[in-house]
């Protein structure tokens, strides 16, 4: 009878464990999930934001600003030189 009740409780406790194992590997995979889907929105946003060129062999510029920022005159109309328009003959 004592080694009935012996078995019994270490099934108990073997049960319990695989219980905790599976409850601990689900909440880690569901956090993991979680932080891959952050990663991905990341590198989506970047790549809608950023722009790369290229110059040279090893040189790259990322511009980061929004493109209508990116996209602005850097003089206003009121400044620059004003040149009159002669027409050359050939």
């Amino acid at each position: 009878m004592f080694m009935f009740i012996f078995k019994f409780i270490l099934l108990l406790f073997i049960a319990l464990f695989l219980f905790i194992l599976v409850f601990a590997f689900r909440i880690l995979n569901f956090f993991r999930n979680g932080i891959n889907q952050f990663n991905k929105q990341n590198r989506n946003n970047a790549g809608r934001h950023g722009r790369n060129n290229s110059y040279g062999d090893d040189e790259k510029v990322i511009d980061t600003r929004n493109p209508e920022d990116a996209n602005k005159k850097i003089f206003t109309k009121d400044e620059g030189e004003y040149v009159d328009y002669t027409e050359e003959e050939k």
